[in-house]
């Protein structure tokens, strides 16, 4: 038997917080098991140590601004399509979203922001490709699709031949032609959705 090595024992200390460590007395092969384990034990408690360092940064402290009046836009959107999507019919609230024809950002006044006339409650998949001026309505309310879609794309986005408005009104016009011209800028083309 050996007595520890000077550099095992306060690692030894340090993690078995026992005094009489050094007393301890032990052949080789021990002593390595025990350093084995007590830098494994160490090893372990760093990496978790800077896993969770790294975590808290990753939770970040959010300030949300809402936009005045959205809660009421929404909440006309609702009435004026009947609680239903303005395309599909589809009236599972948790599903549909208001979305403005021209974008709140760019609406002059607040008349024109909360404007029904102004906007479409949409499904979530038709909303991101309206928001996005992927797709628009003609003056008929017929969709329009940016060339942008693949064709292959276009049933596993819910987006079937024949799809309109279930009405449209003469004040919904200024609003969407000006949601037409953004598509046809950006994507310059457009198809109509055929039957």
């Amino acid at each position: 038997m050996v007595r520890a090595p000077a550099g095992v024992l306060p690692a030894l200390q340090r993690e078995f917080a026992q005094d009489t460590a050094e007393h301890f007395m032990c052949d080789d092969e021990a002593i390595r098991i025990g350093f084995c384990a007590a830098l494994r034990l160490t090893l372990r408690r760093c990496v978790c140590r800077m896993k969770s360092d790294t975590l808290q940064g990753i939770a970040v402290e959010r300030w949300v601004s809402q936009r005045v009046g959205q809660d009421k836009f929404c909440e006309a959107m609702l009435e004026y399509w009947g609680g239903a999507c303005a395309v599909t019919g589809v009236n599972i609230p948790e599903v549909l979203r208001a979305n403005h024809a021209k974008p709140w950002a760019e609406c002059v006044t607040d008349a024109e922001r909360l404007d029904v006339f102004n906007g479409l409650l949409l499904m979530a998949n038709l909303d991101a490709l309206f928001d996005r001026f992927l797709i628009s309505f003609d003056e008929q309310g017929r969709m329009l699709i940016a060339p942008a879609l693949a064709e292959v794309d276009l049933f596993p986005l819910g987006i079937m031949p024949g799809m309109e408005l279930r009405w449209i009104e003469p004040q919904h016009q200024p609003y969407l032609a000006q949601h037409r011209h953004r598509l046809r800028v950006n994507k310059n083309q457009v198809t109509p959705l055929s039957q």
